[in-house]
């Protein structure tokens, strides 16, 4: 039989006893070093601790009948630990690592050696497997993690003692030492002083940068004409101007001549209707640009175009929502459509041999919260079933004042009006020192627009309608040419699109306010603060472009503020809340 044959067979049959157990086949020393080492199983005796006894496997041809010793103490744990510190501590030299790992193990496990040494029997003459079995048991590094924790623990704990001592150190108060209340309180006002002016210089550089950001964001938010304080009107006057009107702007010919013919359109419809956010149809969506984008972005909480000059839009089959979102934020909106297609764009510049590119837009509907008709333009469809409106009464209020400074008390003229049902309420009355039927009107009747005469009402009243009407927007229209005079008044409801000249057919509320004596219409001198409201509504509906078909319904009453009940509203308000008695 070969040497390899036998070899094989080593591991399939018993080793006999051997007399000699430190003797060796030619096979076993053949083996490769790692395998020897695996091998090597120092023992500790209990005659001499510093003795090593090796246990190697041996052959079974060669040998045959020798022994090994009956008694060797088994020390598994041992085998572990050298096995794995031989396999973790180092690859270069395991035999120095085996050795510093045995040394300090023995110094802190003198006790699990000493219980060890009378242990039982171990027999030599074991199979191969069971020397497998203990190999492979051997790997398990438990035995060396706890030596590890151990040696950790002694070389931790003088530190942790160190830190210890420093930590009581520091907990030493001089107690002798006193600190007055008053000396940390200074101090800790300092601090906070320092703290709060950094703060405030933090933000200041926030908010400048911020606002430099803003207002360079945009083209016209860099134009000198269009920044607080250098606004004029479409007389070139400025805001501080007691003529000032806040509805027109002055635009800059050098400005509107640079432009595209579409914004040179848009710039000349802003011009006349500045305090208005102008809703610009192109195509199929109606646009916005500049400050009108800015606000509509704001008031809609939708996005901004691409562009360097501000821009947004909507398409025409949600103009009617978002038009009633802006009115509810206050603003006013003015509807501009498209009065032509291109084929007449064609034929109006052959005829006038023009070259213009753009096709004609004007001014249809502006629509605020006093105004409001639910008709065609305000996207309301009156023949759907599914269609709702707010059954409560809803006015435009126009107030006239006349204050006596001998006496204190004023009087005044009202009109309301209904744009739903176009129906106008006029009157005229005295009040008292307190204001009571000034106050009476103001709180049964919902105002959402209240129209005054720009600096002609008293101190009392202003409070009394910023205090009631503090939600509601108040216009201040201008003396004599908005908010116009009762002769005024008459002369322009006297023509063919109103009334007519002939005053037998007017309405009989606006005819007992007439004089009976004269030809022609004329204001009686006891009604002049009434005529002079109802003018000043009558040119407001004007601007709105609803003003024919208000009046034209001719549906006009007296209020009479001298009942002490809402019933003075009862003829025409009786459909839309219940009448209370004060």
């Amino acid at each position: 039989m070969s040497k390899r044959q036998s070899t094989l067979m080593s591991f399939f049959t018993k080793t006999p006893k051997q007399d000699n157990p430190n003797t060796t086949t030619s096979s076993e020393e053949n083996q490769t070093p790692a395998k020897v080492k695996k091998a090597e199983k120092p023992i500790k005796n209990v005659d001499g601790p510093s003795e090593k006894k090796v246990l190697k496997r041996t052959n079974s041809q060669s040998g045959l009948g020798q022994e090994s010793p009956k008694k060797i103490v088994k020390n598994t744990p041992k085998r572990a630990k050298i096995v794995v510190s031989s396999s973790s501590e180092g690859e270069g030299d395991d035999d120095s690592a085996d050795e510093d790992f045995e040394v300090k193990e023995g110094e802190g496990e003198e006790e699990e050696d000493v219980s060890s040494s009378d242990g039982e029997d171990v027999d030599e003459n074991a199979s191969d497997d069971e020397h497998a079995q203990d190999e492979t048991f051997e790997s398990t590094p438990q035995k060396k993690r706890s030596g590890k924790k151990k040696a950790t623990a002694a070389i931790d704990t003088p530190k942790s003692t160190k830190s210890t001592k420093t930590a009581r150190k520091m907990t030493k108060i001089d107690i002798s030492s006193e600190i007055s209340l008053t000396v940390v309180e200074q101090k800790m006002e300092k601090i906070m002083e320092g703290t709060e002016g950094e703060r405030k210089i933090q933000k200041d550089k926030f908010k400048s940068k911020k606002s430099e950001e803003e207002t360079e964001r945009f083209d016209h938010e860099s134009l000198e004409w269009l920044k607080p304080g250098k606004i004029r009107d479409a007389s070139k006057r400025p805001d501080t101007d007691p003529e000032y009107d806040p509805k027109t702007l002055w635009v800059p010919p050098e400005f509107h001549q640079k432009q595209t013919p579409g914004h040179r359109q848009w710039w000349t419809i802003k011009s006349q209707h500045f305090d208005t956010i102008i809703l610009f149809k192109v195509g199929k969506f109606y646009e916005t640009y500049h400050m009108d984008a800015v606000e509509v972005v704001r008031a809609l909480n939708i996005a901004f175009m691409r562009g360097s000059y501000a821009h947004a839009g909507f398409p025409e089959h949600a103009a009617s929502k978002f038009a009633d979102q802006l009115m509810n934020h206050g603003y006013k909106v003015a509807r501009v459509e498209q009065t032509e297609t291109p084929q007449m764009l064609e034929e109006r510049n052959q005829k006038a041999k023009s070259k213009e590119k753009v096709v004609r837009r004007e001014v249809c509907r502006v629509t605020s919260n006093g105004t409001r008709t639910y008709g065609i333009l305000d996207g309301v469809d009156l023949g759907n079933a599914e269609t709702t409106l707010d059954p409560t009464a809803k006015f435009l209020l126009a107030i006239k004042e006349q204050h006596n400074q001998e006496t204190g008390k004023s009087t005044y003229g009202v009109c309301m009006i209904d744009t739903t049902t176009a129906h106008i309420r006029i009157g005229q009355f005295e009040d008292d020192d307190y204001r009571s039927q000034l106050r009476t009107l103001l709180a049964n009747v919902i105002v959402v627009q209240a129209l005054v005469e720009r600096n002609c009402l008293s101190a009392t009243t202003k409070a009394i309608i910023n205090g009631i009407l503090f939600s509601v927007p108040v216009e201040q229209l201008l003396s004599r040419k908005q908010f116009i005079s009762a002769d005024d008044a008459v002369r322009i409801i006297s023509c063919d699109d109103y009334y007519g000249s002939e005053s037998a057919t007017w309405p009989e509320a606006i005819k007992c306010m007439l004089e009976e004596s004269s030809v022609l219409p004329k204001a009686a001198s006891e009604f002049q603060l009434a005529l002079s409201a109802f003018g000043a509504v009558v040119w407001y509906l004007k601007d709105s472009l609803i003003d024919v078909d208000m009046l034209s319904m001719r549906n006009v009453t007296v209020y009479d503020a001298s009942k002490r009940s809402i019933g003075a509203f009862s003829d025409f308000s009786r459909n839309f809340f219940p009448v209370y008695v004060l």
